[in-house]
């Protein structure tokens, strides 16, 4: 491709892979593109036509990924026959079972070719989104036979009643709005979105606010990662603390190092997803309503919120800010259809199993996502047992430690989770053991620590305070029972938002 030359110039000037300017450049471009796309004839079929030429155009011509783009659309065909011809209960199982081991097929020929993360890009990346995509719309459609009392609101609103044509299907698909790196989206949502009907207020006009403010605040956010990850983030790399000038320095420098390594390798995702995500909000895709004020919202196929993610105060704020796609997509989609209302270890199993296969077979995914399900653990029961000691008996107001609380909770999360997240950038066996060794693997000290002490009684010792320090102030304290309409499903676990507030403080009865 004549481009080519000016890719490898450019990346030698910059020290960056010509694939990672390429990814940059095609998710840039998607903006001109979404201009164009407002102002095509408001023909459905005119829109899925030019998505479907963009995206291959994109993967043919400029990425020239032919066998990867043959993988992807078979996997669309899959889908394809298996929803629209296999009438049968197991169905939307089928097809999900059928698109996980493609992609794993997928995920393992690029892992025996020696690529790690996303050193070269190739089809995997979209391949990923489009399960996600695939996966759902196969259940959307099973949904469409089952009585409504058996369905949750959301599964309601995704339903597929009629079954698209050919060229809305793969105009769906082919969405050229998050097709590389997401954000995926439900099929009901473009459908909504490319008739319009998403629009249409209470008197049946079609009335689309202005996405300009919101667009250009998410490419603003962009720009400034993509600055930071061009400045900043080469001289803090996971692969910084393998080197010899690393293991020298004293072990507070270490520390701070993995913590910056940590923010580091979280920008070049904020870059992506933003930018991505302000492609499909100038589109029109990210309408969501309004809000109590009458202002529009577009936030709906939101991916990550970097503000939100950094001044975490818990494990659980941060596993709710990040990949928030993926987190709908495992909890409506994977725990919520294994649970079938009966939350239980079994479900959790299944969500996590999911999770991780979907990202590949590397060492180092496992290693994160295993200690990220312990780190959510002991964080649950700290939440669960402590914090109720930072607020009045009732629960309902904090008292002035809450401060000193919520400081221990941002530095506690935000270390561990930089510290964990390690093997997920290194991803060989080895290398990601080395980097927790250069520190001591506090993290997993810590858990086991507090988990043992939790089986020594602790936490028995903790409910019984708690208890006598609500009988005193006349309260009774009732546990809340796990609800699946709580659960907050992430790529490491399982919880529920009930377990936040931990009890509910009432008034004895005089």
């Amino acid at each position: 491709m004549f481009l080519d030359p000016y890719f490898d110039q450019a990346g030698k000037v910059m020290e960056m892979p010509p694939d990672h300017l390429k990814i940059v450049f095609s998710i840039f471009m998607t903006y001109p593109y979404a201009y164009l796309y407002n102002r095509l004839p408001n023909n459905p079929n005119i829109k899925h036509l030019y998505s479907i030429v963009l995206t291959c155009v994109t993967m043919l011509w400029f990425h020239r990924i032919y066998e990867g783009f043959a993988h992807i659309i078979i996997s669309s065909i899959i889908t394809l026959v298996v929803t629209k011809y296999y009438k049968d209960k197991r169905m939307p199982w089928v097809n999900f079972v059928l698109l996980m081991i493609h992609m794993s097929i997928s995920h393992i020929q690029r892992q025996r070719q020696g690529h790690l993360g996303d050193d070269q890009f190739d089809h995997t990346g979209p391949q990923m989104v489009l399960v996600i995509k695939l996966t759902s719309f196969a259940f959307n459609v099973f949904d469409a036979t089952q009585p409504s009392e058996k369905l949750t609101d959301y599964n309601k609103t995704m339903m597929v009643r009629e079954f698209p044509s050919l060229i809305e299907y793969y105009g769906w698909v082919l969405f050229f709005g998050g097709f590389i790196a997401g954000p995926a989206n439900e099929y009901m949502d473009y459908k909504r979105f490319v008739t319009m009907e998403v629009f249409r207020d209470a008197n049946g006009k079609i009335v689309r606010p202005s996405a300009t403010k919101a667009t250009l605040k998410l490419f603003a956010q962009g720009l400034f990662f993509i600055l930071i990850l061009a400045t900043v983030a080469p001289h803090f790399s996971y692969f910084e603390c393998l080197k010899p000038w690393y293991l020298e320095m004293p072990f507070w420098k270490r520390f701070l190092f993995i913590q910056a390594a940590g923010f580091s390798s979280r920008v070049k995702y904020y870059a992506v997803w933003l930018l991505a995500e302000g492609a499909c909000v100038l589109c029109g895709l990210g309408f969501n309503g309004y809000d109590k004020d009458g202002k529009a919202r577009w936030n709906r196929v939101s991916n990550i919120r970097p503000f939100t993610y950094e001044t975490g105060e818990s494990i659980k704020v941060l596993l709710e800010s990040w990949n928030m796609r993926t987190n709908v997509w495992l909890k409506n989609y994977v725990y919520l259809r294994v649970s079938k209302g009966k939350p239980g270890f079994g479900a959790t199993v299944a969500t996590f199993a999911t999770s991780a296969l979907w990202h590949g077979f590397h060492p180092g995914y496992y290693l994160t996502f295993v200690s990220g399900s312990l780190v959510q653990n002991v964080a649950k029961k700290l939440r669960r047992l402590v914090r109720p000691f930072f607020f009045t008996p009732d629960l309902k107001h904090p008292l002035p430690t809450k401060r000193i609380y919520d400081l221990y909770g941002y530095i506690a999360s935000q270390s561990s989770i930089n510290m964990i997240a390690g093997p997920f950038l290194v991803l060989e066996l080895n290398g990601s053991l080395r980097v927790w060794k250069s520190v001591y693997f506090y993290v997993h000290v810590a858990v086991f620590v507090i988990e043992g002490l939790f089986a020594a009684g602790l936490g028995k010792k903790l409910k019984e305070v708690q208890k006598t320090r609500a009988e005193k102030a006349g309260v009774q304290l009732q546990e809340i029972k796990p609800r699946d309409d709580k659960v907050i499903v992430s790529e490491v676990g399982v919880e529920f938002a009930d377990e936040g507030g931990v009890r509910v403080g009432k008034k004895k009865l005089q």
